[in-house]
């Protein structure tokens, strides 16, 4: 079986996890301090520049090849 990731996927995986914590958790998240949330998301966005052809190729820009 072939499997093929696409943006859509990630980013229907990104909009499920948006209304999932806007929707179905908002009195737990009272509980966690919001530094603690800011540090996963600048986590979550940093790891998935790794493979982003994008970012690579800006990166070429200001480095020595």
């Amino acid at each position: 079986m072939n499997v093929r990731e696409t943006r859509l996927a990630t980013l229907i995986a990104h909009l499920l996890i948006l209304i999932s914590t806007f929707t179905l958790l908002p009195y737990p998240l009272q509980w966690i301090p919001t530094s603690v949330l800011h540090g996963l998301f600048l986590y979550m966005a940093l790891t998935s520049l790794a493979g982003n052809e994008m970012f690579e190729r800006l990166l070429l820009l200001i480095t020595e090849q």
